[in-house]
């Protein structure tokens, strides 16, 4: 006797996509990789099942489902930024840039004060705001020299 396969819509269902580099920067396994529908959520996390090519949800087997809390959930789809993936797009020259500049302000006394009042991520993401290039005043700085006046003046003693 053959046992039939009834499929099930993923129509109604919040879908999401999660890529390999995500997975890596967050720690998912390689299960977690494709195409998700999230079927249930709480306060600690959300519940997802694998989403095939024809939109229906995929057979009820164990690498079928996936937990993701909901701090990791946050920082992946909703808006709350995360240094480590921001910084993991950015090219190889740059992220050696500001990994030198972050060495240069843990070298000035001032700067390595304004260092322990943010945390390293607040300072990475700060560094990627004032150097984007689409920014609407334009790029605060361009060079290490430039950026450690910029920060003394602006999060020193004399700026806020």
């Amino acid at each position: 006797m053959m046992v039939s396969k009834t499929k099930i819509s993923t129509d109604g269902f919040e879908k999401v996509e999660i890529t390999a580099e995500m997975a890596e920067i967050f720690g998912l396994p390689k299960k977690a990789i494709g195409k998700w529908a999230v079927v249930a959520e709480d306060d600690v996390e959300r519940r997802l099942m694998k989403v095939r090519l024809d939109g229906y949800f995929a057979d009820d087997k164990y690498n079928n489902h996936q937990r993701i809390s909901n701090r990791i959930w946050g920082q992946m789809f909703g808006g709350v930024r995360c240094a480590k993936f921001e910084f993991s797009k950015l090219c190889t020259r740059k992220k050696n840039w500001i990994l030198a500049l972050i060495d240069e302000f843990e070298k000035a006394p001032e700067l390595f004060e304004i260092m322990r009042k943010f945390s390293f991520d607040d300072i990475v993401l700060q560094i990627i705001d004032d150097t984007n290039s689409e920014r609407p005043q334009g790029k605060a700085y361009s060079s290490i020299a430039s950026a450690i006046t910029y920060w003394k003046y602006k999060y020193g003693d004399n700026g806020r």
